[in-house]
């Protein structure tokens, strides 16, 4: 039997991805079904082998295996360094222009820790390594009656991006209790009209236009 192995992925629905590979060279299960969970974006995929010509070669739908290494938890005390450093790349070269620093970033850290109820910083870990975070805050809404959860900041590096992370946070969100306290009547966010990718993403879990334009007086010089 001839091996075929490509490694030319191709994005489908942004989560899962294909590859044509030998699967019997590759000692393939004809038919696998993965786990629906927070760590893969909430897919849900069939892995399966379709024959082509004499059966040697077979189509594979499969996930790519970084898509099942990712958790979103609390970030602990000693990785205040690469968070503040995730944070600075969010807004890249205007970090500068908008007065974002370390010294600011930790202080926002070291503030969240101090007073949980003001916000907390989630981590996407994924095998060890810190993959995204994320920066929640919260306020009470008279309007709708209970907590606004605030999604602040949320940045994935480049390698993590379009494989459902985001979206298994927002999902996570709704009922983990271990990544935010409690149940929030609604989640809040910006987005920048450069990019219209993200604002796709959120309009597909529900977000949409407030009727209301925010308005804001800066007291920083």
């Amino acid at each position: 039997m001839r091996l075929v192995l490509r490694e030319d992925l191709l994005p489908v629905d942004g989560d899962v991805e294909h590859a044509a590979v030998a699967g019997n060279d590759l000692g393939l299960q004809r038919e696998l079904t993965l786990n629906r969970s927070r760590q893969t974006g909430g897919v849900g995929a069939i892995v399966s082998t379709n024959a082509i010509g004499d059966g040697d070669v077979h189509t594979v739908t499969m996930i790519n295996p970084r898509f099942l290494a990712g958790t979103w938890r609390l970030a602990r005390a000693g990785e205040d360094e690469t968070v503040a450093g995730m944070s600075l790349a969010l807004y890249g070269d205007a970090a500068a222009g908008m007065g974002i620093t370390p010294s600011q970033v930790h202080a926002t850290l070291d503030r969240f820790r101090a007073e949980p109820l003001r916000g907390r910083v989630l981590v996407l870990d994924s095998r060890g390594t810190l993959a995204g975070f994320c920066l929640l805050a919260s306020f009470w809404s008279n309007e709708l009656g209970g907590e606004v959860c605030v999604i602040d900041e949320l940045y994935l590096k480049e390698e993590w991006r379009g494989c459902g992370h985001a979206t298994a946070l927002i999902e996570a969100l709704k009922t983990d209790r271990s990544l935010w306290p409690l149940p929030p009547v609604a989640f809040e966010l910006e987005v920048s009209p450069m990019n219209p990718d993200a604002r796709r993403l959120y309009e597909r879990l529900g977000f949409h236009d407030k009727h209301n334009a925010t308005m804001r007086l800066s007291l920083r010089g």
